[in-house]
Parts: C-alpha cells; structure tokens; sequence
C-alpha cells in the first residue's frame, strides 16, 4: 500500500477517536497552561529564556524546558491567538509522528502491511488521541523520539555513522522538552545490535552509541555557551527533576505507569492477539521475531526509568507508544501478509467516510459542551472588559488550577489573592461553573 493511504488511513482513524479532544473548544489543565505560555510569548509577554505565565502565579516559568513554548509561541504568531491554534499544532505533531513511524518500519524491512498495522495500533491507544488532543509536552516528544530512532535506523543501516549525529540532535531536542525522560532514544543503538545476528556486533554497537551521543553533546556543549540557557536548565533540574525525584508523590506505586502502559495496549494486544487465531497462529520467523524484540526491549527502556520517581502520570508513557505498535507488528507480520489486499478505491471510500463520521460527531452539541462550557462562556464574556486584567479571588478559587489555566488561556484574565491595598475588581464563581467578575 502506498505511504500516503498508510498515513491518511491511521490520520481518519485518529480523527474519529479524537473527536472529544481535538478541534473541540476546551482542553486539560495543563494543556491550557502550555498554550497560555505560548500565546504569552508570541505576544511579547516574557522571552525565550523566561516564559511567562501569569503576574502570580509563575511569572518566571521554569517547571519545563522551553523548546515545545518556542514552537507553539510560533503558532500563535502565524496563525493567531484563536482556540484551535494548538489544536492545528498537536494533529502537526501527530501527522510528523505518524510519517516518522512508517519511515522506521520501511527502513526496518516490515512489510506495507505490518506497517499499516503499526499505525493503526498505534493510533487505536486511547492516551495517543487524549494527549495530542489535549496539547501535552509529550506531543512533541514523541515526534522527535520517533525521528531520531529513524534515523539511526537509517544511518546504521547505511553505515554512515555522521548520520547519527542528527539523531542525537533530536534526542537533545527532546531533552530540552521534556527534560531526562526524552534521552532514552540514546540506548536505541544498544537494542538494535544485541538483537542482531551478526557477528561484530559490539563493534558496531559501541561506535552508533557514540556517534549518536556526540550528535546530543554537540548541541549541549552550544547551549552552554548561553547563560541564560544554563539558567534555565539549572533552576529546572533543581526545582523539578531533583524535586520529583525525592519529594513530589502523585501516585502510590513506583509501577503505577508501567501497569497504565499495559492496560492502554490493551486494545492493540487483543486485536494482535485475534489476528494471529485468524490466521492459525502462525509464528514469527527469526528475522520479524528479532525486530520484535528490538523494539519491545526499547519501549521498555522508555518506560521503565520513569519508576525512579513517584511523580508520574498515565500521558508521561505516550512517547513510548510508537514503538510498542511496531514491536507488535513485527510479532504478527507473518499473519497479516495473509489477509487479501483491500483494493485502493475501498480505502480512499474508508477514508473519506471516517472523516466525514468525525466532522459530524464534532457538531453533536455534548462534544461542543462536555467540558467546562459555562466557565469558558464567562470568561470570554468577560474578556471584553478584563483582558490583560488582574483581579481578586479568595485563596480556593486561587488554587483552583484548572480556573486559573482557563482564565489565562481563554480571556488573559489574571487571578490575584492578594489585593494590596490596589481595587482589583472581584471574581466570583457561581454554579455550574460560571465566573462573574464585579469592579
């Protein structure tokens, strides 16, 4: 099948299943957060190297590397402050993951089947649709990780080690996203060639993990050229990494996203897992079950290192998704070249159909409204008179995040609890989540 249908299938599949999250007004705390920040920057409010947030509540915003800011802040410029602005970046960011997938299968030698396969098990996870829906720094991680494991794929292959460069390159790309957790692309090398037959490999496998690891210290040898960047990566490893490390506990069980991983593969496991009973369960050979194993290993390497803290969250494994989808894949190609092609005409009529079934599910009004619609009508009505405003809120509507994340993003309305001796006007909250702001 040819790359495009690939692609334009997985992407009508995901539009489907994206229809609460994506191009539907409203969005997560965080993901409203992020945008927020963007949006800020994009208009002049903080700088490159000290994103803003709100006048009191993280005027100088060091909870994240900034380069996912930097990206969308560009977003915001070109297209302009409206509320599907992310939305048109997190289906970018999905579409780049989704190319990037089926150029690791290609240059892995899995069939046009088994690639189609790994984006369709991929696109069927139900945290892949939540995250990029929901504008998460995980939606620009996974493009990067999946790039830069193409590209290693490529130039090991190849045998022109300059190429690895680049993919450490994008590793260092990741880091400066989403801190440590986007390095493990650094140990892809490792997997590839101890899961190899030949017989120099740890050869081979030494010099890839070397040339890939020059390519992400070039980058951050030039970073720490810049103060203002040490600033940044410093107060960020202290305050966040060090911090989630030894004090931040947000779950029980240091496993917690390790059973989350398992349980979101549910689906694609158990379509894999019918598949191959369709077929009289047929094997893997040793070359498919090899590769299988190449990639199953490394998603664990993604996943695995997060246990170290007890600050995680079940969207912190999306990036790790891709690959397991090709492991998968790999596993049961030898199943799937048993199916009988589907004609090109029935999938351009598939096509076009599952994205005309999410453009009606978009106009269901409980997909306009299922999320925080009363507060998002207020503080647009509000915006007209208060945009660019800082107003008063007792301490719980203050702490109230999801409020403040809403407030900024949608009217640049600020929150303050302290008024200091200065008339800020006053924010009420009323029922059903309505705000009504009084001078």
């Amino acid at each position: 099948m040819p790359q495009l249908y690939r692609i334009f299938l997985a992407s009508a599949i995901f539009f489907v299943l994206s229809t609460l999250h994506l191009f539907t007004p409203g969005q997560f705390i965080d993901g409203a957060t992020y945008a927020a920040i963007s949006r800020n920057l994009s208009q002049g409010l903080g700088s490159h190297w000290d994103l803003f947030y709100t006048p009191n509540l993280y005027p100088h915003f060091i909870e994240h590397p900034p380069l996912f800011f930097w990206i969308q802040s560009l977003f915001f410029s070109i297209i302009g402050d409206n509320w599907w602005t992310e939305d048109i970046m997190g289906f970018s960011l999905w579409l780049l993951t989704a190319i990037g997938i089926d150029r690791i299968c290609r240059w892995s030698n899995l069939s046009s089947r088994g690639t189609q396969w790994a984006l369709i098990f991929w696109t069927i996870v139900p945290l892949v649709s939540w995250s990029f829906g929901n504008n998460l720094l995980e939606t620009l991680v996974s493009p990067l990780t999946v790039w830069s494991v193409a590209i290693s794929i490529y130039g090991m292959r190849r045998n022109q080690p300059f190429t690895l460069v680049m993919a450490g390159i994008l590793i260092t790309g990741a880091f400066m996203t989403k801190g440590p957790v986007g390095l493990f692309p650094l140990v892809f090398p490792l997997f590839w060639h101890i899961t190899s037959g030949s017989s120099r490999k740890f050869r081979f496998l030494i010099r890839d993990s070397l040339f890939v690891s020059l390519g992400a210290l070039l980058i951050m040898s030039l970073l720490l050229l810049s103060k203002d960047a040490i600033a940044i990566i410093d107060s960020y490893w202290t305050k966040q990494v060090i911090k989630s490390i030894s004090n931040i506990t947000t779950v029980e069980n240091r496993f917690y996203i390790v059973t989350v991983f398992f349980i979101q593969l549910a689906l694609p496991l158990l379509l894999a897992l019918g598949i191959r009973l369709f077929t009289k369960g047929l094997s893997p050979n040793k070359k498919t079950l090899s590769r299988s194993l190449t990639f199953g290993l490394f998603t664990l390497s993604a996943i695995l290192p997060m246990i170290v803290s007890l600050k995680q969250s079940d969207f912190y494994s999306t990036p790790a998704y891709p690959f397991a989808a090709i492991s998968i894949a790999f596993y049961i190609e030898r199943c799937l070249l048993q199916f009988n092609r589907i004609k090109p005409r029935i999938f351009f009529h598939i096509i076009i159909s599952s994205f005309a079934i999410g453009i009606l599910l978009r106009l269901l009004p409980f997909v306009k409204d299922h999320r925080d619609l009363q507060l998002r009508e207020s503080i647009d009505y509000h915006a007209s008179q208060y945009r660019g405003d800082t107003v008063y809120v007792n301490n719980d509507l203050f702490t109230d995040w999801n409020l403040q994340a809403n407030c900024a993003r949608i009217g640049q309305i600020y929150l303050s609890n302290d008024k200091k001796n200065i008339a800020y006007p006053n924010l009420i909250q009323k029922k059903n989540g309505r705000i009504i702001i009084t001078p």
